[in-house]
């Protein structure tokens, strides 16, 4: 009777062509996959295929996940998609997540979709940089912001969340209606909505 289930376990391991792979993590997350290995002696999942990652209520899909249970580390690669609880969204080709130091990292073809003092912001750039802990923020490399009806470009982006304000660095465009302002520096007040512009500034406008 042993012999029998055990051939019959085996049948179903050879035939089965897709493996649906699902680990617990310490009631705190849970991972589907078409594919799951499991590296023992370094603790590393590597996941492919239709890979779904849940934490603490935040959803991550992707294609790809190696995640190193000894870092609290977790590395998403392929279209990649995070919809946070809050209802921040971030896509990209690429995202670590760094548990033990509360960081949050996109990278490639980057878009966020949070809200700022009240106001919805979309960002598109090529490397983004989250404290989750804090929920500041640095997002780098031909940024473009839609924010408060306006329309900003620059290439450095940072956001404290205790300061309530946005800092726009490096070849700094802002468009507004009829309005057109270039500068190295931009302050966004986030409660306010005024900004403040600094070095080799220009102001194009109709009346």
């Amino acid at each position: 009777m042993r012999s029998k289930l055990l051939i019959i376990f085996l049948l179903l391991l050879l035939v089965t062509p897709i493996v649906e792979a699902e680990e617990e993590l310490a009631d705190q997350g849970r991972l589907t996959s078409k594919q799951l290995r499991y590296l023992k002696e370094e603790e590393i999942y590597l996941a492919t295929g239709d890979v779904y990652f849940l934490y603490q209520d935040d959803e991550i899909t992707a294609e790809q996940l190696e995640m190193n249970r000894k870092t609290e580390k977790l590395f998403f690669t392929e279209d990649v998609y995070l919809e946070q609880t809050a209802g921040d969204q971030i896509w990209g080709q690429q995202l670590t997540l760094q548990l033990q130091e509360d960081l949050l990292i996109a990278e490639e073809e980057v878009r966020l979709k949070t809200e700022k003092g009240g106001e919805p912001l979309d960002l598109t750039a090529d490397y983004l940089k989250i404290w989750t802990d804090t929920d500041d923020l640095l997002a780098t490399g031909d940024l473009f912001v839609i924010y408060d009806g306006q329309e900003v470009t620059g290439e450095r982006l940072e956001s404290q969340a205790d300061k309530d304000e946005i800092v726009i660095t490096e070849n700094v465009e802002i468009k507004e209606d009829d309005q057109w302002l270039q500068a190295k520096k931009v302050v966004i007040d986030l409660e306010t909505g005024d900004f403040d512009a600094t070095g080799d500034v220009k102001l194009e406008f109709e009346l």
